[in-house]
């Protein structure tokens, strides 16, 4: 009976200990990698908290003449930074997934689910214009042929 009870009082107290360090990892891995930029996309430049993705993302948007929310391996996304590339443009990206599909952020969903509630779609690339959502991969490309998206770069001065 003796050995009972201590197997009673010894549950809670691993469960609690098991919770922390649970706790611990969580949060020791909970940020989002930002891609900076000077005049070319670079990758993993700093990290911002995992906690508050619409924050975060929302305030990488804000604060950056043009920002790119890409995966590596999407051809999407390579054809419009290839394009901004070739323009000279100076640009900032968020990759979520490697060349491999292999995440680069936490949790690249969250940050999906983000951007389809500021732009209603979750399709990679999502290109930002001095904060305004201008479109995918492909709207994007169209305003690069058009000239449209020249005239916004020259316009936020994000030509170099």
């Amino acid at each position: 009976m003796a050995r009972n009870l201590d197997r009673r009082r010894s549950v809670p107290l691993l469960c609690a200990v098991l919770g922390a360090f649970a706790l611990a990892a969580l949060q020791a891995s909970s940020s989002l990698a930002f891609a900076g930029s000077s005049g070319m996309a670079s990758r993993n430049s700093a990290l911002v908290g995992r906690h508050s993705v619409a924050e975060d993302v929302g305030a990488k948007i804000s604060s950056s003449k043009v920002f790119v929310v890409s995966k590596e391996w999407c051809p999407f996304c390579m054809r419009t930074k290839t394009a901004l590339k070739k323009m000279g443009a100076q640009f900032e990206v968020m990759e979520l997934e490697d060349a491999n599909r292999e995440p680069l952020v936490p949790d690249p969903s969250a940050v999906q689910d983000y951007m389809e509630q500021v732009t209603g779609a979750r399709t990679m690339p999502r290109v930002f214009v001095g904060g305004k959502f201008i479109g995918g991969g492909t709207e994007t490309l169209e305003k690069a042929s058009s000239g449209e998206l020249e005239a916004m770069l020259k316009e936020i001065g994000a030509l170099s």
